[in-house]
């Protein structure tokens, strides 16, 4: 084996820090009946206006393939705080937008209950 002449060597780096974004679907729900409401339009409008978006961050809302639910994503971020903090916000202008619309209520983490029973 051939000796390495160390003022010869240079490291590269191959691999830049990691990012992550996330993604969530919510469900538009009427809270007094719990049903679907096909309200994502109408939310979509209000949350991606210019006052509501510019607080929310480089994220964004985004239409559902059903009528009833929306899309929201972080942007890339190398620091899981920072995703948690932008979904956050995101959460928080889908409900102000929902509220618009006259239908309040997302269904989301907290709100959801596990089955008592199996279902298949």
């Amino acid at each position: 084996m051939a000796a390495v002449d160390q003022d010869q060597v240079r490291v590269v780096q191959t691999s830049a820090m990691r990012t992550v974004g996330v993604e969530e679907e919510l469900l538009l729900v009427d809270v007094r009946t719990g049903k679907p409401r096909s309200v994502a339009s109408q939310v979509i409008a209000t949350a991606t206006d210019e006052d509501n978006a510019a607080a929310a961050g480089d994220g964004g809302v985004e239409p559902e393939l059903q009528r009833y639910m929306v899309e929201t994503q972080s942007s890339a971020a190398s620091d899981l705080s920072d995703v948690e903090a932008e979904l956050r916000e995101w959460r928080r202008v889908v409900a102000h937008a929902a509220r618009e619309a006259r239908h309040r209520g997302i269904s989301a983490w907290r709100s959801a209950s596990a089955r008592p029973h199996r279902k298949y």
